[in-house]
């Protein structure tokens, strides 16, 4: 669209509903990036800046299985690329050789290191590198040297590049927190790594000195370790609310909730497992929990709850599980393997009819989701899905109590999937157990609009908690 005029110029569009279509631009503001986004597959094209009437022309053709993310310094395009290792590498080559004819390795793959992003710089680029599951931030020159490294003061953390627009710049801006330390907007000076706080996120009545965090490790069923971030308050012993989401390669972060102060001041021990579906040990640690291995996740996740069992950190049947969405499918499978370890669940929009979900193309998200459960049209993913959908596989016993929350506006996971599970596990369960829905009635899958309506439903959530352990 050109301003002032009336007239618009469509020059592309992704038709394959398994993609969305998105642009961006080089840090240096001299290229126009046209991408099309899957769940493990992307493509871009390219036009310069100051010629927006130019043809696109394609970064790398589209491959499945192969993500790239295109930046631009001096006449290259750099790349972060898992073509041919699961935890990216960064290659550079040329604008106008185009292609993967001949481009020079700038930092290699690494088993142990995940290239997970990148932000380009005059002087210098910047890497987020996942290692053990928590994010380095790495500073190097163009030849692939790095020469800094930021270091943080706590166990388990969140560290993050902040939005940095300038091109020629000597300070970064990022942000830091962790499980007991608020959020803050750190500076650094990249010349002589001298660091300023510019803000901390303020927090009535809270001493970070009160609490601690931690991260521990347990041993799954094959034998795989499963990191576990870990807050209480010092000196307190109390139930356990384990959370939980694991599916997209998304990683939930050790940072700073202050909705879980109330918890903690009661003498609760707040747990994220990182199990596999998410990338927090690398991309084959996302590989390792999909398809025909989705079962890992649920698996991990009860190893998590037999490990804190097992050190003391809580007891049998004193952990509340917590997810929402794809973690609500992981609490509520979970939930059906070992049901007496837990003393209650809580599903927020809990993706728990996977089987009749993925069978319907009506709905609006189903073909992109191929790529994360697989096509039950397929026999064999048919029967591997409904294995371990929550709803396919309650039966007849007793349960923790229940809570599930539905937004009658929820284009990802219908309020009806919450509603069947609810409608089933009252029929079945041999207790006197809970099972409590809610459906909010102008709520979409991230809740109600509004500034403080969200906070409700928190509300909702810790008096069900505190209901449960008679707090």
């Amino acid at each position: 669209h050109e301003l002032g005029k009336d007239f618009d110029a469509q020059i592309y569009e992704v038709e394959n509903p398994e993609f969305f279509a998105g642009i961006d631009v080089s840090q240096d503001q001299k290229y126009i990036f046209v991408n099309a986004q899957g769940s493990i597959t992307n493509e871009s094209w390219f036009l310069p800046s100051n010629r927006p009437n130019d043809e696109l022309s394609l970064v790398f053709p589209r491959t499945r299985g192969i993500e790239y993310f295109p930046d631009h310094h001096d006449g290259k395009f750099y790349v972060l690329t898992n073509d041919l290792h699961p935890n990216f590498r960064l290659i550079s080559y040329g604008v106008d050789t185009l292609g993967l004819e001949n481009p020079e390795e700038i930092i290699p793959g690494s088993d142990e290191r995940f290239l997970n992003e990148g932000s380009f710089f005059k002087d210098f680029f910047v890497l987020e590198e996942q290692v053990k599951g928590l994010n380095e931030i790495n500073f190097y020159d163009y030849t692939g040297k790095r020469f800094y490294s930021l270091d943080f003061p706590d166990e388990v953390y969140s560290a993050h590049l902040s939005e940095n627009y300038e091109w020629d710049v000597n300070k970064i801006r990022y942000s830091y927190s962790s499980p007991k330390r608020p959020p803050m907007t750190m500076e650094v000076e990249v010349s002589t790594q001298k660091k300023e706080t510019l803000k901390i996120k303020e927090v009535p009545n809270f001493n970070h000195e009160d609490y601690d965090c931690k991260r521990v490790w347990a041993k799954g069923h094959d034998g795989k370790e499963i990191p576990i971030s870990l807050v209480f308050k010092k000196g307190s012993k109390g139930p356990l609310l384990l959370y939980g989401y694991g599916a997209y390669g998304e990683n939930i972060d050790p940072s700073f909730d202050d909705e879980i102060l109330p918890l903690l001041d009661r003498g609760f021990t707040y747990a994220i497992a990182h199990v596999r579906g998410s990338s927090t040990l690398g991309r084959p640690w996302y590989l390792d929990g999909k398809f025909f291995k989705k079962k890992n996740s649920f698996y991990d996740f009860q190893s998590a709850a037999e490990y804190l069992i097992q050190e003391g950190y809580t007891k049998e049947g004193e952990i509340c599980l917590s997810g929402g969405s794809a973690g609500g499918l992981l609490v509520c499978a979970t939930m059906n393997l070992r049901p007496e370890l837990y003393k209650g669940v809580i599903g927020d929009v809990p993706f728990v009819d996977v089987v009749t979900t993925m069978l319907d193309k009506e709905l609006p998200l189903t073909q992109m989701e191929y790529e994360e459960w697989g096509n039950p049209e397929d026999e064999a993913y048919y029967k591997y899905l409904k294995s371990y959908s929550p709803y396919d596989n309650l039966e007849k016993r007793d349960y923790p109590h229940v809570l599930l929350t539905a937004g009658i506006n929820d284009p990802r996971v219908t309020y009806w999937e919450p509603m069947k599970f609810a409608s089933r596990l009252r029929k079945l369960r041999t207790d006197n157990g809970h099972t409590l829905l809610y459906t909010n009635l102008g709520g979409g899958h991230q809740g109600p609009s509004g500034r403080y309506e969200s906070l409700k439903e928190v509300g909702l959530q810790y008096a069900f908690i505190l209901k449960i352990f008679k707090k």
